[in-house]
């Protein structure tokens, strides 16, 4: 079972003060009911009583909350002891979902009894306050969500992780969900510095700061720059902080720092490699990004749900495309501007005639050789362990099989396998199909995007590590010591990485290192065990650099 999926051996009473008798959690009456057809799952079972009250849009209304989360992944409803009893706050979420679903998804927030934010594990997952309850509903496998995050964070990014479970709601049974954790600013989350209210100069101003790409919000700014077909404006909003969270400064710097790459995105010299695009973003994290949102053809890539940060320049200080968010829609789920179809770049858009148009960004970047070849080397990287056919696919069947009795209920509760919940490309009838067609699904849409990365010319490339990069490896192959031999035009911090043909980590060694001629020598020891084929990674202050090929006699 993946790791990702593994539910925690957990189970702590976090008693916040609230009485056990008569919250509302089901009742015997309920319980005689429910029991009928349901009384334990190998999933943990959440509970929420609202007192009553109905759950709007928003504001959050106080509700009660029980986590039923036991070591031996038995839970059972008649369960007295809980991973969590307390108050959250809770709304409803999402634009499409409250209009046309009958699941709904929430945001909830762990609170003391008098309303301040508490800090908790929720099933295994770092201590926080803030979360979010995906109800997949036109995803029918459940579990589209849960993929595009686990392939974020296995390309090293921090993406949300998640928790399968199924929820009562006011003793209602609402199905399976998606314990998830929410975007923002945070230790375990987003790692970025904390944006104070008197950072408003010097190296403090610079970071601190998770925007996003979506519709209208209030506080946004539009970019001087229309839409990919020039129809359409593109608001960028301050997501955390938010708009009425910055002072003025603030909100100038960001705003100035990502209109100013922008100009010089859409200029004559955007692909100067001092003075154009790469001096003002991460390159490998908008690679990844696009990697995921081509892969899953998601349906809101590039346009809606794109979050990106930036931290200080003591810390990097680059646009970075991360995490992701919302590819519910993706993986070929969608039936609408070609994203059923295995073939195509989402990033060339989507036409006239939907008001929430790609950004322009993609478009220029793929314009440049340098970016296109680093496409190409991160893509076989990946392809040669974690986006491997057989990773993916053994993913989505360990997912299958945490779901296995859980999955029966929830479309028992929600009778929609036969029948077309918007924007489905494919009905299939059972479960079963659904998973089947999700699989090959993704085997084309790989197969397809091998075909054409793989031609996409490496001499860019080739030509930067040339103007002070160039990296030498000997002997290769080796038998004992293995030396890995660069030239820096200046400090910067170097990490070389060595996976495994699994895409396994191997070793993983990191310094800052002087202008000049540098080198890491690794002892042939630290490969035993592991094979004898290895792929080494040279990043250069979070860049990659090159890439190639180890041999081990």
């Amino acid at each position: 079972m993946c790791l990702l999926f593994t539910q925690a051996i957990y189970s702590q009473n976090n008693n916040t003060g609230v009485n056990d008798a008569n919250t509302g959690y089901l009742s015997e009456s309920s319980r005689s009911k429910t029991t009928e057809a349901f009384t334990e799952s190998n999933l943990p079972l959440i509970l929420i009583n609202t007192q009553g009250k109905t759950i709007p849009d928003e504001p959050k209304i106080t509700s009660l909350m029980k986590v039923i989360n036991n070591p031996d992944k038995v839970n059972s409803i008649y369960d007295k002891t809980f991973e969590y009893d307390g108050y959250i706050g809770i709304e409803t979420r999402g634009n499409t979902a409250q209009i046309f679903f009958e699941k709904l998804s929430y945001t909830l927030e762990t609170r003391t009894d008098s309303g301040t934010n508490l800090n908790v594990s929720l099933l295994g997952l770092p201590q926080e306050n803030d979360w979010v309850l995906h109800g997949p509903y036109s995803d029918k496998s459940l579990i589209r969500n849960a993929l595009a995050y686990h392939l974020g964070n296995a390309q090293g990014w921090w993406s949300p992780h998640t928790r399968f479970c199924e929820v009562f709601i006011n003793d209602e049974y609402r199905g399976v969900f998606v314990l998830t954790e929410k975007i923002k600013r945070d230790r375990n989350r987003v790692d970025i510095a904390t944006l104070l209210p008197e950072d408003d100069t010097g190296d403090e101003l610079t970071g601190g700061y998770i925007l996003r790409i979506d519709r209208h919000r209030e506080g946004c700014w539009i970019s001087p720059f229309m839409g990919r077909t020039g129809s359409f404006e593109m608001p960028i909003s301050y997501y955390d902080p938010k708009y009425d969270e910055l002072t003025e400064q603030q909100r100038t710097y960001i705003k100035n720092y990502v209109t100013d790459f922008e100009y010089v995105l859409a200029g004559d010299d955007f692909k100067n490699q001092e003075t154009g695009f790469r001096a003002y973003i991460n390159v490998l994290s908008f690679i990844d990004y696009f990697l995921i949102t081509e892969l899953s053809r998601d349906l809101d890539g590039y346009r809606c749900s794109v979050y990106f940060y930036k931290d200080k320049d003591s810390n990097g200080g680059k646009l970075n495309t991360s995490p992701l968010w919302d590819y519910n829609l993706g993986f070929g789920n969608g039936n609408f501007m070609d994203a059923e179809k295995t073939a195509g770049w989402t990033a060339d858009g989507i036409g006239n005639g939907d008001p929430y148009e790609c950004v322009f960004w993609w478009e220029r970047l793929m314009a440049d050789p340098y970016f296109k070849a680093r496409i190409k080397s991160r893509w076989n990287e990946l392809r040669a362990g974690k986006f491997s056919n057989a990773n993916i696919l053994a993913f989505i069947d360990s997912c299958v099989n945490v779901l296995s009795e859980a999955q029966v209920r929830n479309f028992q509760k929600f009778n929609i396998l036969n029948k077309y919940v918007w924007p489905n490309a494919y009905i299939g009838g059972s479960y079963a199909n659904e998973i089947s067609y999700l699989q090959n699904w993704i085997v084309q849409r790989a197969s397809w995007l091998d075909s054409q990365i793989n031609l996409f010319v490496n001499e860019e490339v080739t030509e930067s590590l040339a103007n002070g990069y160039h990296l030498s490896v000997y002997p290769n192959p080796f038998t004992e010591n293995v030396t890995l031999h660069f030239n820096l035009p200046g400090y910067a911090k170097v990490d070389i990485v060595i996976r495994n043909v699994l895409g396994e980590l191997v070793l993983h060694q990191a310094k800052v290192c002087s202008q000049g001629d540098n080198e890491f020598i690794l002892e042939g020891e630290e490969f035993n065990q592991s094979g004898n084929l290895f792929f080494y990674t040279l990043i250069v202050d979070g860049e990659i650099v090159q890439s190639g090929k180890m041999i081990k006699h």
